[in-house]
C-alpha cells in the first residue's frame, strides 16, 4: 500500500545516508595524522607542478630553442658561409644577373631562347630570395649566454618533473591536476572528521526508526497475504492449511532489517515449517499460486507452473483452473497439467507428445481440442458422452473468462 511504499522509500534514504557516512569514516582509517601527511604531499605536488609555469607544448618549444642556443656559433658560421656563396661565389646573384643580360641580348635574335631566359630569370630571383632569408636568419640568431643559462635551468626543471611525475609534459600536467583534486578531497574529509562520528550516530538512529516502520508495514501486509493465501489453498483442496511469514531481526541491509521465512503446514494440526523443507512438489506449486494471487501477482510478467495439479481433482481442479485464469489477466502463465478441468481454462492449448528421443508440441483448437480434453477425461477421444463433458468444461471456462465458447 502507499504507506508501505513510503516506509520503504524512507528506509532506503536513511540506509544510504548511513552507508555513505560510514564509508567516509572508513576512508579516514582512524589515522588523522596519516591523512594530513597525505594532504601535505598532494598539496606540494600540485603546487610544484603548477608553479613551474609549464603549459602543453612548452617541451617542444623549449627543445627547439635550446638546440639553437647551444649551437649558436656553429649555426652562425654556417649561415655566413651560405650567404657568402650565394652572393660572392660562382652561383651568386651577380653572376646569374650577368648571365640573364647575356641571354637576353641574343634572345632578340632567336625567339626559341625565350623559355630558357624565363627559367634563368626565375632562378635568379629565387637565389636572391634565399640569400635574403639566410641573411635574415643570421640577423635573428640569438647569441645571449644569459638566455641559454635560463633555458638550461628550465630544461633541468622539466627533466626533474618528468622523472617524478610522468614520462611526458602532458602526463606531468595531468598528475598535477589529479594531485590538486586529491588535496581538495582530503581537505573536505578532514573538515568533516570532527562531526562525522556524531552524524553516523544520528544516521544509525534514523535507520533503526525507518527499519521499524518498514517492518511494521511488512507485518501488516503479510498478515493479509497469509489469510488470503490460506483461503486460496482451501479452494485448492487443503482442508485447513497454515501459511505464516516468520520475522527475525538482522543487521541493516539495503532490504531492511527483516529476515523473513515462509512457513507452511498442509493442516493446522501440523507444526508449520520452512516451506522448502515441508512442502511437496504439488503443494509447493499450489502454495506459489496462492501467494501470487494473494499478493496480486506482483510484477512478474511470466509465470510457469509444472504439474501444479498433483493430487487434486473434481471441484478442486475446477477451482484451480479458475484461479490460474484469473492470474493470467495481464501476464503470461504457462501450466503443465494432466487435468482437463485445468486445461479447459487456457486461452491456448498445446499437446506435448514424445516418441523415443523426439518430443513435439502442437496446438489444438476446435474439435481437436474437444477430442484432447475427452481423452484427458477418460482416455476415449471418440466417446460422445466424453465429448459432451469436454464441451461443457470449455463452456464453463469461457463463461468464467467472460467470453463466448
Amino acid at each position: 500500500d502507499a504507506e508501505g511504499l513510503e516506509a520503504a522509500r524512507a528506509y532506503g534514504i536513511a540506509f544510504r545516508t548511513h552507508r555513505d557516512l560510514t564509508a567516509d569514516l572508513a576512508a579516514l582509517g582512524g589515522d588523522r595524522r596519516a591523512l594530513e601527511r597525505e594532504l601535505d604531499l598532494a598539496r606540494h605536488q600540485a603546487s610544484e607542478i603548477a608553479g613551474s609555469g609549464f603549459h602543453p607544448g612548452d617541451d617542444e618549444a623549449l627543445t627547439l630553442r635550446l638546440g639553437r642556443l647551444r649551437h649558436a656559433e656553429e649555426i652562425a658560421a654556417g649561415l655566413a658561409e651560405a650567404h657568402r656563396l650565394l652572393t660572392d661565389g660562382g652561383g651568386s646573384t651577380e653572376t646569374l644577373g650577368s648571365a640573364v643580360e647575356a641571354l637576353r641580348s641574343v634572345a632578340r635574335h632567336d625567339p626559341t631562347l625565350t623559355d630558357v631566359l624565363d627559367e634563368l630569370e626565375a632562378a635568379t630571383a629565387a637565389v636572391g630570395d634565399v640569400a635574403l632569408d639566410v641573411r635574415r636568419a643570421a640577423d635573428q640568431l640569438d647569441h645571449d649566454p644569459d638566455a641559454l643559462e635560463d633555458l638550461e635551468r628550465r630544461a633541468a626543471q622539466l627533466g626533474d618533473l618528468r622523472r617524478k611525475y610522468g614520462a611526458t609534459l602532458d602526463e606531468v600536467l595531468a598528475y598535477g591536476r589529479e594531485a590538486g583534486a586529491r588535496a581538495d578531497g582530503l581537505e573536505r574529509l578532514l573538515e568533516n572528521a570532527e562531526t562525522l562520528t556524531a552524524e553516523i550516530e544520528r544516521a544509525a538512529v534514523a535507520v533503526a526508526a525507518a527499519a521499524d516502520r518498514l517492518s511494521a508495514a511488512r507485518r501488516r501486509a503479510t498478515k493479509g497475504i497469509e489469510e488470503s493465501a490460506a483461503a486460496h489453498l482451501r479452494d485448492l483442496g487443503f482442508r485447513n492449511p497454515v501459511v505464516h511469514f516468520a520475522f527475525r531481526r538482522r543487521e541493516p541491509s539495503a532490504a531492511g532489517t527483516d529476515g523473513i521465512e515462509l512457513r507452511f503446514a498442509s493442516d493446522a494440526g501440523l507444526e508449520p515449517g520452512p516451506v522448502g523443507r515441508v512442502a511437496s512438489g504439488g503443494e509447493l506449486s499450489r502454495l506459489v499460486l496462492a501467494i501470487r494471487l494473494a499478493a496480486g501477482g506482483a510484477e512478474a510478467p511470466v509465470l510457469a507452473f509444472d504439474e501444479i495439479d498433483a493430487g487434486i481433482g473434481g471441484a478442486t481442479a475446477l477451482a484451480m483452473g479458475q484461479k490460474l485464469a484469473d492470474l493470467a489477466l495481464g501476464r503470461q502463465v504457462f501450466v503443465v497439467t494432466h487435468l482437463p478441468q485445468v486445461a479447459a481454462y487456457a486461452d491456448a492449448h498445446f499437446v506435448v507428445e514424445r516418441r523415443e528421443a523426439v518430443a513435439t508440441v502442437r496446438p489444438v483448437t476446435g474439435d481437436a481440442r474437444i477430442a484432447e480434453l475427452t481423452r484427458m477425461l477418460g482416455g476415449l477421444p471418440e466417446s460422445d458422452r466424453g465429448r459432451g463433458h469436454a464441451a461443457e468444461l470449455i463452456a464453463v471456462a469461457a463463461a468464467h473468462r467472460g467470453i463466448t465458447a
